[in-house]
């Protein structure tokens, strides 16, 4: 599961110059071909870095009015919350 720091740095390199318009096809097969292991330690990275710069995310201000309601409904107890179950139940079926 261990990617070398060189790799590693290799990947984000790559991934840091996807563009939709300008992936080129060698990228995403380089992609492709990593282990589930990489692509996780990838992703565990990127998520790393995304958590640890909350300040650079650009959240919609709709997003924002949307949480805001939502919490504003919790807070006058007016939500109403299902069980996982539920959830489950409703959107993967078996």
């Amino acid at each position: 599961m261990r990617l070398y720091r060189r790799n590693i740095s290799k990947l984000i390199f790559h991934l840091s110059r996807f563009k939709s318009t300008l992936v080129e096809n060698q990228q995403i097969e380089q992609l492709h071909n990593l282990s589930w292991d990489e692509k996780f330690e990838i992703i565990q990275l990127l998520w790393n870095d995304i958590s640890n710069n909350p300040e650079k995310l650009d959240i919609p201000d709709e997003h924002k009015n949307i949480l805001s309601k939502r919490i504003e409904k919790i807070e006058r107890g007016e939500a109403e919350f299902k069980s996982w179950h539920e959830i489950r139940t409703k959107y993967l079926p078996a």
